[in-house]
């Protein structure tokens, strides 16, 4: 767990530019530093028209177990928030520096979109953020006994 509040990790920088150049620098040496780790980044998307919306994970083109991860928490994800519709799984390019340049299994989860109302409005509830959450450790879970 590379933090438990809501504060930002960065170590060094007096800029926002800064302070999020020593934020991925402080987690890619994290993943250097534990090889053999899984990488779950957990974040909410936005996109410019309200219309898009749902869940949508990028995994790591360097690592040929972050796609099966992906495909795992797709399914889990779907499942457990009972989504009749899924986003397809991309690999992540090189816009999202941490899980592209990734030497571990990594997988970018957007759970949903801040810029659509129904998706955010679900987001905020207690109820739809613990069923993400145990959908999420359900998917890792399956994968690793599956493995």
């Amino acid at each position: 767990m590379v933090r438990t509040t809501d504060t930002a990790v960065n170590t060094d920088g007096d800029t926002i530019r800064q302070k999020k150049v020593s934020d991925i620098k402080f987690r890619y040496s994290l993943m250097q530093e534990y090889p053999d780790s899984i990488y779950l980044c957990i974040h909410q998307n936005k996109y410019s028209s309200a219309v898009v919306n749902g869940t949508q994970i990028f995994y790591s083109p360097n690592d040929s177990n972050s796609k099966l991860l992906a495909e795992y928490l797709q399914e889990s994800i779907i499942n457990g928030t009972k989504q009749n519709r899924t986003r397809p799984l991309k690999p992540c390019t090189d816009d999202v520096y941490l899980i592209h340049n990734a030497t571990t299994s990594a997988v970018l989860i957007e759970c949903g979109f801040l810029s659509n109302q129904n998706d955010l409005n679900k987001l905020k509830t207690d109820e739809y953020q613990q069923i993400l959450s145990f959908s999420i450790a359900s998917g890792l879970i399956n994968m690793i006994n599956d493995s």
